[in-house]
């Protein structure tokens, strides 16, 4: 029988994310600050000035903040790898293998998404079901190289007999991660007088921690697995 994948393993799971975090800082600051300031100049653009509508500058912003989101989440997953790995592949030769697993990468999480829409809309609760039975999607694509499909196969395989247990995980994540980076976001946005941007900052920051905790998770199904 597969081992079970308990909620009380939440706090190791996030004791080892925030190590990661802390041993990454550096790289995790440099990616969250790109991502934001890069979004806020995108929104920032003025309408009469630019060649575009209203409506494709909407779809310019969104398509750039996944394109950003897929980048830095996989160069800060490789960083990760590499170093726990003790390998001493260069900045260049990480940035090249991201690049190069960059479409399979998009294209999973692009069938990641309609699989969820589809199921959100068949009264919520099978879109809910789907998004934690493929929550591995994105590490597979990105670190074993797999296909899209591949990789959706393995998700669903490697959290099953554990999806109530991880929808658990994930909302106690939540509630844990959620309000102090709204409270941290909300003063960014007193003390810089910019919403827009310390919004961008809290998304960005979000996705980075959470990409980190669902890589730690990974690698926990992965032990739990064998």
């Amino acid at each position: 029988m597969k081992p079970q994948f308990f909620p009380s393993q939440l706090v190791p799971a996030l004791k080892e994310t925030f190590k990661l975090i802390k041993e990454h800082i550096v790289e995790i600051i440099l990616i969250i600050s790109f991502s934001a300031l890069v979004l806020y100049c995108l929104n920032a653009i003025p309408i009469q000035h630019s060649l575009l509508a209203i409506s494709d500058m909407r779809i310019l912003t969104a398509l750039a903040g996944v394109f950003i989101y897929i980048v830095g989440s996989s160069l800060l997953i490789i960083l990760i790898l590499k170093s726990e790995a003790g390998l001493s592949a260069s900045f260049f030769q990480t940035a090249h293998y991201v690049l190069i697993r960059l479409f399979p990468v998009f294209f999973a999480l692009l069938f990641l998404y309609i699989i969820t829409t589809v199921g959100f809309l068949l009264f919520i609760i099978p879109g809910v079901i789907f998004s934690i039975a493929y929550s591995q999607t994105f590490n597979f694509a990105l670190i074993e190289g797999d296909g899209p499909i591949a990789a959706l196969k393995k998700s669903w395989q490697i959290t099953k007999g554990s999806r109530r247990q991880l929808f658990n995980i994930y909302a106690l994540f939540g509630f844990t991660t959620g309000i102090p980076l709204f409270l941290i976001a909300l003063c960014i946005s007193i003390i810089f007088k910019s919403p827009v941007y310390s919004q961008y900052l809290m998304t960005a920051t979000t996705s980075i921690i959470f990409i980190v905790f669902n890589y730690v998770l990974w690698k926990m199904l992965k032990q739990k697995g064998t």
